[in-house]
């Protein structure tokens, strides 16, 4: 016997469903619109997700957040980049620098040991 009385519980079963779309696929399709194209097939046109703080900020765009760019951030880094063809000018006039003094400090142990050669023979003969 059951709590409530001698009857068993048994809900009725509900009636099956018909699936239905909220799209007519056919329709679409033929209109040239293809799964891949949602804001064709839905009228939705959205930009990227994006999150902007007071530094600065980043979008969600081909998979990844990107960092945005401000007008301040740009000529920052024209500035940055103006300095570092500078400084890899100046670089590369200080490796010429070292190359030529190390030529000559060659060229003149080279005369020095010449010398010492030649010093070495007069006394040899004298």
């Amino acid at each position: 016997m059951g709590l409530f009385g001698a009857a068993k519980f048994e809900p009725k079963k509900a009636p099956e469903r018909k699936a239905t779309s909220m799209t007519n696929l056919s329709t679409i399709r033929s209109q040239g619109f293809e799964a891949a194209d949602p804001h064709k097939e839905f009228g939705v046109d959205y930009d990227p997700p994006r999150l902007e703080t007071e530094e600065g900020g980043v979008a969600f765009e081909a998979g990844q957040w990107t960092l945005l760019e401000s007008e301040a951030d740009r000529a920052e880094l024209r500035r940055l980049e103006a300095e570092n063809s500078q400084l890899e000018e100046k670089n590369n006039l200080i490796a010429l620098q070292i190359d030529l003094l190390l030529n000559m400090v060659t060229e003149h142990s080279v005369n020095i040991q010449l010398l010492e050669r030649q010093l070495a023979t007069r006394v040899g003969f004298s």
